[in-house]
């Protein structure tokens, strides 16, 4: 094997992607997947929070109102003493 030319350091640095350019470039993506990996996270909690606050969201049953007798019962133990005198 007999080679003429040998590559110089730059060469070999742009063939393996050592090079300057290539570290950028390696740091963008790396920068890339931490932002579509932390856009991921804030998706799964807000979607949980929201599915939380749909289950526990408070529900009203409305009825038609109906005329009839009010009785009310008060029970107690012990002695009972007024809060209020007139």
């Amino acid at each position: 094997m007999n080679i003429q030319n040998l590559p110089d350091q730059h060469e070999i640095e742009s063939i393996l992607g050592l090079g300057r350019g290539a570290r950028a470039k390696r740091g963008f993506r790396r920068l890339l997947w931490l932002a579509v990996a932390v856009a991921i996270v804030f998706a799964g909690a807000w979607w949980y929070q929201s599915s939380q606050n749909a289950a526990n969201a408070v529900s009203y049953e409305t009825v038609k109102p109906v005329r009839s007798n009010l009785t009310v019962s008060v029970t107690a133990t012990g002695t009972i003493q007024p809060t209020t005198q007139t």
